[in-house]
């Protein structure tokens, strides 16, 4: 979904409010756990960026 939103880690960091360190791991599926409510961040954040 990045790709097709043409954005980046750093671009989704700001938007997100998530650690840099910390979207590499969600990104490729490394990530033991994730929070429903972090998620659920990441993905609007995704939604609003074909929006603007």
């Amino acid at each position: 979904m990045m790709a097709k939103r043409k954005t980046s880690l750093n671009m989704l960091k700001c938007r997100v409010g998530i650690a840099l360190s910390n979207l590499p791991i969600l990104k490729n599926g490394k990530a033991k756990a994730i929070r429903i409510e972090t998620l659920e961040v990441i993905c609007v954040a995704l939604n609003s960026l074909c929006l603007d």
